[in-house]
């Protein structure tokens, strides 16, 4: 009698252990699906509960990619692909998958190849990031443009570059006046050594918007295709460059 009781709990275990089994796999195989919506040469993938956050990252892409690319690369015509994963670890084990390093808590948002954007889910504490997710996608197709004609995935971070991206993306920061943005002294406003996007961040979009109206509707076209030196580009070197800046600055109302 004792022996077929055990057997009874024995196999009560085996079923509860196997229905734990299948609900973990279930749940995994939930987490892992993806939701894709497609328009023209953009494709979202996403799970439901960012279904709100992907349709506007279409809407941004749609309404703004024409303006980004005319102004960087007229011919640009790459299908872009952007993923929302739901949080920081799943991000991070694809990553790791294609060789790639982890994204820090905060970060999440990353290119990953030349036609892809990899992005955390602001539905997930701790995987979301400081600025509106939507936007920051803008910013980082930008990049992907400026990559289509000059390969420099690998320089270290450049004010110029950034605030290229910035200013399309609309990034404005948080300016009140123009001493906001004298953070710096000398030559540290273009020194890639001491350059720091934290303690610049009120100057990028302000740096783009001045190269834009002063140089010309080229004027992006010209600098990335000169690898960002304003000499080659525009014939000025980089103080009389942050001279006129600041002059100009002095002069907008924010």
């Amino acid at each position: 009698m004792k022996r077929k009781i055990f057997k009874n709990i024995a196999l009560q275990v085996v079923f509860i252990l196997i229905l734990i089994n299948i609900l973990m796999i279930s749940c995994s195989t939930i987490k892992k699906s993806y939701l894709k919506v497609d328009k023209n040469n953009i494709s979202i993938q996403y799970q439901e509960k960012d279904n709100s956050l992907a349709l506007k990252i279409l809407n941004l892409l749609e309404n703004n990619s024409e303006n980004i690319i005319r102004d960087i690369n007229p011919v640009y015509k790459e299908k872009i692909t952007v993923k929302i994963f739901p949080d920081l670890e799943s991000l991070n084990n694809e990553r790791k998958s294609i060789g790639l390093r982890s994204a820090g808590v905060g970060g999440g948002n990353t290119i990953y190849s030349k036609n892809s954007i990899w992005l955390v889910s602001p539905n997930k504490p701790g995987g979301s990031i400081s600025y509106d997710t939507a936007i920051v996608v803008l910013h980082e197709f930008t990049h992907l443009v400026i990559y289509s004609i000059n390969n420099i995935q690998n320089m270290k971070e450049n004010i110029l570059i950034e605030s290229i991206c910035y200013y399309e993306a609309g990034q404005k920061g948080g300016i009140l006046n123009a001493k906001d943005h004298v953070k710096w002294n000398g030559h540290e406003f273009l020194d890639e050594e001491k350059y720091d996007q934290k303690t610049f961040w009120n100057d990028h979009f302000y740096i783009g918007k001045f190269i834009k109206l002063n140089f010309g509707i080229n004027a992006f076209n010209k600098l990335i295709i000169n690898n960002f030196s304003l000499e080659n580009a525009f014939n000025i070197d980089n103080n009389t460059f942050i001279k006129y800046y600041m002059e100009w600055l002095n002069k907008q109302r924010y």
